[in-house]
């Protein structure tokens, strides 16, 4: 059983390695995703295996070897660490990685570079197909309409993403119009998010917004909820002036 122990209190110690290092950046994408990925699907394994010889050990009713237990629980936290930062929710988010509140007129992205860093994902709109899923999935997140010049609503709009801890990286303010990177809250995966505020009047504005991440199928709505964040800053900013 000390060999199970020690391969288990490594696997989980080269899996928190591989976390350390998507999150920080240390090593390339490929490689330290690639190594998360073995390292969780090797901890769920371990996990199941110990099971199985404690379970094999209470129905022969011998003798039980407890330190087991504490290596059952130690195996089992990286994937259940993972799966519950993506919620119910996330595991039955559609297969869709880019989401925003005007699916008729995407906002655009002209700061953030395609070719800066690894990325998967195009930061060109999809099209229909996506829109109509997401519709379908998240009916909620549409334009919001303020009653607020286009250049305040802007500014309120810049101080919610700071607030957020976005990264901006490019803006264009006589066009009300900015771009940032945001980073998931465990592992830092990153994501390309563009703001975009339209006067229709001198005193009402459009807030839309675009989110996109940069790896997989599935963002296991993670933009979703960041868009939902987003605009539940902007309007406490809104609130707090009013």
């Amino acid at each position: 059983m000390k060999i199970i122990s020690r391969v288990g209190l490594t696997v989980c110690t080269l899996t928190i390695m591989a976390a350390l290092t998507q999150r920080f950046e240390i090593l390339p994408y490929r490689i330290a995703f690639a190594a998360l990925l073995v390292g969780m699907l090797s901890s769920s394994l371990l996990a199941i295996f110990t099971s199985g010889v404690l379970l094999s050990q209470l129905i022969r009713k011998i003798r039980v070897d407890m330190e087991l237990i504490p290596m059952i629980l130690v195996c089992m936290l990286p994937p259940v660490i993972a799966v519950s930062s993506a919620g119910l929710d996330g595991l039955s988010a559609p297969s869709i990685t880019d989401i925003t509140s005007d699916t008729a007129h995407p906002p655009a992205f002209r700061f953030i570079d395609a070719s800066d860093g690894y990325r998967e994902n195009s930061l060109v709109y999809p099209g229909d197909l996506v829109a109509e899923e997401q519709m379908r999935a998240y009916p909620d997140i549409q334009t919001v309409i303020v009653k607020l010049p286009a250049r305040v609503a802007y500014r309120y709009a810049f101080r919610s993403a700071r607030l957020l801890s976005w990264v901006v990286v490019g803006e264009d303010r006589s066009d009300f119009q900015f771009e940032a990177t945001a980073k998931t809250p465990l592992l830092g995966f990153a994501n390309d998010v563009v703001v975009r505020v339209t006067p229709i009047s001198r005193t009402v504005s459009a807030v839309d917004i675009r989110s996109v991440s940069r790896f997989g199928r599935s963002d296991l709505g993670e933009n979703a909820r960041r868009i939902w964040h987003f605009f539940a800053a902007f309007d406490d900013q809104v609130k707090k002036v009013k």
